[in-house]
C-alpha cells in the first residue's frame, strides 16, 4: 500500500498500523506530524500471526476480542481439517514460473493443510520466491500443483486458463498432478493473507485436495 502522507495527516488517525516494508521516510514524516505509527513485522507462521492479532488487540484495547479470534482460529483448525492417511507432496506454480519456499505464508497454508512443500528448503529471494522451470517441475513431480488467482470468480481472472494450459501441456503429461487432475487454484484473497483468514485458506486447500466433491463445493 502506498502511504499518502497528506491524506493520512488530514484524517488524524489515533493509530496507524504499517508493515516493516513500508516507506520508512514517509513513516518518519507521519511521526513528526504527531501520528502514532506502529510497525508490524512480516510473519509467516500461524503462531506469529496469532501473536500479531493479540498485539493489535492490546493496541486498540480489544484484547478480549483478539483472544476470541485466536480461539476461533484454533477451533477451526482442530475441527474442520481432513486428516489424510497419506500426505501428498505439493508445489505452488505461478504463471511467471515461480514457487514459494518455507519463508512464505503459502508454505504455512500448504503444510497445515496436510501437504509437503517440495521446495520448502530451496533458497529463494527475500519474498520466498523460487524460480521454477518446467524441467525442474518434472524432476520434482509433485502430487499436487497449486496455482494462484481469483479462481474464475470474475471475468478478469486467468487462473483457469493457466490451469487448462498446464493440463494440456504435452511436456507435462507425465506429472503425477496432471495425471490425477490435481491442479488446484487457491484464491489470491486467501493465498496472500497473513491475518486470521489464513485458517480459511488452509481449510479451503485441505478440502480441495483431500475432500470429495460435496466437501469442496461447501467451501467454495
Amino acid at each position: 500500500m502506498d502511504l499518502n502522507i497528506e491524506r493520512t495527516i488530514a484524517n488524524k488517525p489515533d493509530l496507524l498500523i504499517a508493515a516493516n516494508w513500508s516507506d520508512q521516510q514517509k513513516i518518519e514524516v507521519l511521526r513528526q506530524a504527531g501520528i502514532t505509527v506502529f510497525i508490524f513485522n512480516t510473519v509467516y507462521t500461524i503462531h506469529d500471526i496469532e501473536n500479531n492479532i493479540l498485539l493489535l488487540g492490546k493496541l486498540v484495547n480489544q484484547s478480549e476480542r483478539a483472544q476470541q479470534l485466536v480461539n476461533e482460529m484454533n477451533t477451526k483448525l482442530a475441527t474442520k481439517l481432513i486428516k489424510p492417511k497419506h500426505k501428498l507432496t505439493a508445489v505452488e506454480y505461478t504463471p511467471w514460473g515461480a514457487a514459494s519456499n518455507e519463508a512464505s505464508t503459502i508454505n504455512t497454508i500448504m503444510v497445515r493443510a496436510g501437504l509437503t512443500n517440495v521446495v520448502a528448503n530451496v533458497q529463494g529471494d527475500q519474498y520466498g520466491q523460487v524460480p521454477l522451470a518446467k524441467e525442474q517441475l518434472l524432476v520434482l513431480n509433485p502430487d499436487v500443483i497449486i496455482i494462484p488467482g481469483t479462481c474464475d470468480k470474475d471475468n478478469t481472472d486467468n487462473s483457469n486458463q493457466f490451469r487448462q494450459e498446464l493440463l494440456a501441456d504435452p511436456s507435462l503429461q507425465q506429472l503425477t498432478a496432471i495425471k490425477n487432475n490435481k491442479v488446484i487454484c487457491l484464491p489470491q484473497s486467501l493465498r496472500s493473507t497473513d491475518s486470521q483468514y489464513i485458517v480459511d485458506a488452509i481449510i479451503y486447500l485441505n478440502h480441495h485436495v483431500y475432500g470429495d466433491n460435496k466437501t469442496k463445493q461447501a467451501h467454495e
